[in-house]
């Protein structure tokens, strides 16, 4: 009987190599840009938001790879069903919005062999002075943001945004996606786990790109700071400064207040200090940590775009 048994074991791998599956073919060929079963894929971006009024960045695109089998990119973006914008090159595109609400808005590429996909996104358009809130409690608030993981890792733990820095060459940044903020307010609360105490992390905002910014950063030793960055260069407006109104080591909430060119700071409710230029008018926001294996918390971050 053992032998029986024995030469039946011996005989499960050609059993399973005989009844192997073909490999699906046709199925592949939809993935393939160069097949003509080609099925092209659509990513409408978002979701977004946007103050009524001010202008919308969509960025529609097609799969990594496909762009030279897309002869049309196409977009629905006031959500009536008729898709009123076009273009051959790209699915980038803006628009303005003139009365608040919610909205979907869909994108459509058309491939060269005549295939088509879509996909839709949610946006938000905000009234003057109705706020943007993300209290961080779900995984799906993470969507909410480009993460910059060439720099660091990003997790919702315990309620909150953890940010951990992993490079000493660049910082670790969490970009609001498809929000411009102009004037208003930007308020976050923020929460310092370990790591460096005299390296700052904050706020980045009315921000047209990782080179040009305006940047207000506190450390867990007890200093706080406010810099425009000009095509990577930082220019101090108030240099590390101590303050007795932040809680070295702790929990800390961090506001912005813009009003043309006027920025005002505040820690922990209180008014910290003013400072004045005209450089930036209206960009992202962004969370981000400065330094390699500094780990902080945000939670609670709201934005209120001035009436």
């Amino acid at each position: 009987m053992r032998s029986l048994r024995l030469a039946a074991a011996a005989l499960l791998p050609f059993l399973l190599v005989g009844c192997a599956k073909e490999p699906d073919l046709a199925l592949n060929s939809i993935h393939d840009p160069a097949s003509a079963n080609f099925r092209p894929t659509a990513n409408a971006g978002g979701p977004y938001s946007v103050v009524v009024n001010q202008s919308l960045w969509l960025t529609g695109s097609c799969g990594s790879g496909e762009a030279s089998s897309i002869s049309k990119y196409e977009w629905d973006r006031d959500g009536n069903g008729t898709y009123e914008w076009s273009s051959t090159s790209t699915g980038q595109t803006t628009y303005t919005y003139t009365t608040s609400g919610n909205r979907t808005a869909s994108f459509r590429v058309t491939a060269n062999n005549g295939a088509t996909a879509t996909a839709s996104a949610q946006i938000t358009v905000l009234a003057p002075g109705q706020a943007v809130f993300i209290s961080f409690s779900s995984a799906s608030d993470l969507d909410r943001f480009t993460l910059y993981t060439a720099s660091g890792t990003y997790s919702i733990t315990g309620g909150a945004l953890r940010i951990t820095g992993t490079s000493t060459q660049s910082i670790a940044e969490a970009e609001l996606r498809d929000f411009a903020f102009g004037n208003g307010a930007i308020e976050v609360t923020t929460r310092y786990i370990s790591g460096a105490t005299d390296y700052g992390y904050g706020l980045l905002f009315r921000s047209g790109s990782s080179a040009n910014h305006y940047r207000f950063l506190i450390a867990a030793a007890g200093q706080y700071g406010i810099w425009k960055w000009t095509s990577g260069v930082a220019q101090a407006l108030k240099d590390w400064t101590l303050s007795s109104t932040i809680v070295k080591n702790g929990t800390n909430t961090l506001k912005v207040v813009c009003q043309g060119s006027a920025i005002s700071v505040y820690i922990n409710g209180s008014y910290v200090t003013q400072v004045v230029d005209s450089t930036y008018s209206s960009g992202s926001v962004t969370l981000d940590v400065e330094y390699n294996g500094m780990i902080v918390d945000f939670d609670d971050l709201k934005i209120t775009p001035a009436p």
